[in-house]
């Protein structure tokens, strides 16, 4: 990339569900290489709060857990009082993974699933 061109998210304020490991732990360094400023957001708060440091002082830690009403309030709240407005919403969240097939699943598993993907996303 061509530095002396703007990052195409300079000026952008986005927040990050799942954001303590793995793809959401990219979506985030990815956003604030491309200038944003990044609230990172999960329910491991030290990782999402390590990541955020290791993002510099454009980056926030957030603890968020998705399924819950009020956790998800205060995210979005915690983050427009930071960054004075929210431009952006990545739904990165996940429910841990597990093995073998849906048709193994336990119904406390399915509900975790749905109340992550689903009602989080909802939220």
């Amino acid at each position: 990339m061509n530095s002396a061109l703007p990052h195409r998210l300079d000026g952008k304020f986005v927040l990050i569900t799942g954001a303590a490991s793995g793809i959401g732990a990219a979506i985030a360094r990815r956003c604030a290489d491309e200038g944003a400023r990044v609230a990172c957001s999960d329910r491991d708060t030290a990782s999402t709060k390590a990541l955020a440091a290791s993002l510099g002082p454009n980056a926030l830690a957030v603890d968020c857990d998705v399924t819950d009403p009020d956790s998800v309030q205060d995210a979005v709240d915690a983050t427009a009082q930071a960054f004075g407005r929210l431009d952006g919403l990545v739904h990165n969240a996940a429910a841990p993974s597990t093995d073998g097939t849906v048709a193994d699943l336990a119904v406390d598993k399915w509900r975790l699933e749905v109340d992550v993907s689903l009602t989080g996303a909802f939220l």
